[in-house]
């Protein structure tokens, strides 16, 4: 592991059903972060001192952008957003082409290469490196526009990811404006999962965050599930307005935008369907624009958007080789590692015994004190194992980085079955905690990267394992 687990220290959230406390909110100066930008077409002022625009040359062409990421296309920089050789952008020039002009970091993307397009918010980049990168703020200031505007706004949450995608202050980016909430990837949820209860749950989530959304769906841009419904919807809701695709990065806005588009097709067929779409890819951060997309027949663009680069989010701190590594090849299975009480068991206590569980070198769970029949369920990616032990001390020796502690939380049980969930974020699964007692109360600690947000929330409604 890289050694910038060390850097910072955000706060470590919990949820439960009545309140939210944020503890730890403490930040340091790599934090405020800002990069060079290759793109001069950006909202941000290049004359900030915190955002320094590269000097273009007079060769450098300043029409056109790439239909895969929105970069403006330039032909100096081989290693930034935009490029294409100069050769080929003559040619799409003379014959009126420019916006068939793909840039060679999204064919690269396209072939499953991860590379890197805004800098990176731990201030690991290098000098060389910032030169070529947009910023997470440049980015966030391209949906200044939203507010200002008569529009729909589709937001996406990552399923897998659903505490730590979920913007805050939603309201603050869209104004007034009526919103769609969308739960991505709903064809990685456990197997036999009611999508109808997830959706109130995501409900419920968004309620605490003081947004009403006109409605909620569950989607899958590989299966193609729910698409057909939000298509209808927005098509109806809109009214002649243009609509954005809003969300986090790596939440699947670029591949939504892309099935949205093909069943709008089948609801307008006029219109046609575009024959170049933004490119979807495992890289954090693959739109650097906004894209226009002319998709309604009486009117209106459909706007993929630059995801929201969000600190607090795993994929921002990790390699981006072993971010991809993390993503899910199918649906999430649960781990039941041995509970407690087996383990005091196997140690001849005689009796449930404190407990910690290690979930991939990154993340620890300890259960302090909990009636006897705990137990935990680990769904997530499977290159994370999960191994336990007696509870260990207040140090973080034992992880792959420096992790800051959080506090006690202390959970007061009404019953049996599901009590809460622990979710990392960015770290696409979550950790379910049951027991089959009533009555009680169950003390968990939780232990995360520095930087981390982790999280205790209710339950997510998947189908429960019992050992």
């Amino acid at each position: 592991m890289q050694s910038s687990f060390t850097r910072l220290h955000a706060p470590i959230i919990f949820l439960n059903h009545s309140n939210i406390c944020r503890l730890f909110p403490q930040r340091t100066a790599s934090q405020s972060l800002r990069s060079r930008v290759f793109d001069s077409r950006c909202t941000a002022s290049t004359s900030s001192p915190d955002a320094v625009g590269i000097e273009l040359s007079e060769h450098t062409p300043r029409r056109g952008s790439c239909y895969g990421c929105g970069a403006a296309l330039q032909t100096e920089e081989a290693a930034a957003p935009g490029y294409v050789s100069v050769e080929k952008y003559e040619e799409k020039r003379r014959h009126r082409q420019l916006g068939t002009l793909v840039c060679r970091r999204c064919q690269d993307l396209s072939n499953g290469a991860m590379v890197p397009g805004v800098a990176d918010v731990w201030g690991r980049d290098s000098e060389e490196d910032l030169k070529v990168l947009v910023s997470p703020e440049q980015l966030r200031t391209q949906l200044a526009r939203v507010r200002e505007e008569r529009a729909v706004a589709v937001l996406l949450v990552d399923l897998l990811d659903a505490s730590g995608s979920f913007l805050s202050r939603v309201r603050d980016l869209i104004g007034k404006n009526p919103v769609f909430l969308v739960g991505t990837k709903v064809d990685l949820l456990p197997k036999g999962t009611n999508t109808e209860e997830v959706a109130q749950w995501l409900e419920r989530s968004a309620a605490q965050k003081r947004l009403s959304p006109i409605a909620t769906f569950l989607v899958s841009s590989r299966t193609r599930e729910g698409i057909a419904q939000v298509a209808k919807a927005v098509r109806i809701e809109r009214r002649g307005r243009d609509v954005y695709i809003m969300g986090s990065a790596n939440v699947g806005k670029s591949a939504f935008v892309r099935c949205a588009e093909c069943q709008i097709i089948v609801l307008e067929p006029a219109i046609g369907i575009a024959g170049h779409l933004p490119v979807e890819s495992a890289m954090p951060g693959t739109t650097l624009q906004l894209i226009a997309l002319n998709t309604f027949e009486a009117g209106g663009t459909l706007f993929d958007t630059p995801g929201v680069h969000l600190q607090h989010r795993l994929q921002h701190l990790l390699e981006p080789a072993l971010t991809k590594q993390l993503l899910p090849k199918g649906k999430l299975k649960p781990f039941l590692p041995p509970s407690p009480q087996e383990l005091a068991f196997q140690a001849q206590l005689g009796t449930s015994s404190p407990t910690s569980y290690f979930w991939g070198g990154l993340v620890r769970i300890d259960i302090v004190d909990a009636p006897v029949s705990t137990s935990l369920a680990f769904y997530g990616p499977r290159t994370m194992r999960v191994t336990s032990s007696p509870l260990l001390d207040d140090s973080s020796d034992h992880l792959s980085a420096v992790s800051a502690k959080s506090a006690d939380v202390t959970l007061n049980l009404s019953g049996a079955g599901p009590v809460a969930d622990v979710a990392v974020s960015g770290l696409p699964g979550w950790v379910a905690i049951r027991t089959e007692q009533n009555g009680g109360r169950l003390v968990l600690r939780v232990w995360a990267p520095a930087g981390i947000e982790a999280y205790v929330r209710p339950p997510l409604p998947v189908p429960q394992i019992v050992k």
